[in-house]
């Protein structure tokens, strides 16, 4: 696993981040040590990507980061790609991430959605706003986050050094959802804003939902859209963390994303 780096400030915005990782990349899927060559036409030379979302899309679990899906495509497309996306964010957090993707005016924006029921709360230990897991969702699903670190942040620990997964960020806070149906609005409204924002700067988006469950609603808002679920093919493919997706499933995922762009064209 590698590790974040640095938090900083984006201008304009009331959030801070990871600094993104920005990759000038080349062609081809061999090259990450994948069996599989993804399919190579070219769009643009000077294509510009930039993704979205959480420790899915950031790669975190990969024992190589050039093997998560937007390297992948950035490679195979010959493009330049920042990457925004942060291990643990919430839905609220990527829409502030294509907030700031929508004002660098990229060529396409790859958007990987997160559970609803992430909240965020401001992480004291690296200076930045993280997500966390709201406290009866983890009650109703204890034998998932037995071993996590709950109410973390709130509590104000101040740990440097804690080499656990970096899913401490997960930490239950003392917050409550009464209904599965608010929480499902919520998620929907932080959605349809990202789109809004996308459709207002003319910039293509490809979108998908790495929670099966969420699908139906993703539909209801954008045709733009592959149905691949990282959170669901962990458990047939895991990386070496056992808790994401491995370089298989990055390499589908990315296959369908250009498949889908190109038909957009």
């Amino acid at each position: 696993m590698y590790s974040a780096c640095a938090s900083r400030v984006m201008p304009g915005i009331s959030q801070r981040f990871l600094s993104p990782r920005i990759s000038k990349t080349g062609i081809g899927a061999s090259s990450h040590g994948a069996d599989q060559e993804l399919p190579t036409t070219k769009i643009s030379s000077l294509m510009f990507i930039i993704s979205c979302g959480d420790s899915y899309t950031e790669g975190e679990g990969l024992d190589n980061e050039n093997h998560v899906y937007p390297e992948l495509i950035a490679k195979t497309r010959n493009a330049n790609l920042l990457n925004l996306s942060q291990s643990g964010a919430s839905e609220y957090l990527i829409t502030a991430q294509v907030e700031e993707a929508v004002k660098k005016k990229p060529d396409l924006i790859l958007i990987g959605h997160t559970s609803e029921w992430r909240w965020q709360v401001w992480d004291v230990r690296k200076n930045h706003w993280q997500g966390f897991l709201v406290a009866n969702h983890v009650i109703r699903n204890e034998k998932y986050y037995r071993n996590w670190v709950f109410s973390e942040q709130i509590l104000d620990n101040k740990r440097k050094n804690d080499k656990r997964h970096r899913a401490a960020w997960h930490a239950a806070g003392m917050l409550y959802f009464s209904e599965q149906d608010l929480v499902d609005r919520l998620w929907s409204g932080a959605v349809a804003k990202q789109i809004l924002l996308c459709q207002r700067a003319n910039i293509p988006v490809i979108h998908h939902c790495c929670f099966p469950h969420l699908q139906p609603l993703l539909e209801e808002l954008t045709d733009d859209y592959v149905e691949f679920h990282l959170d669901y093919e962990k458990h047939k493919d895991p990386a070496p963390d056992g808790s994401h997706a491995g370089v298989k499933s990055h390499i589908k995922l990315a296959e369908l994303i250009m498949n889908k762009h190109q038909q957009n064209l």
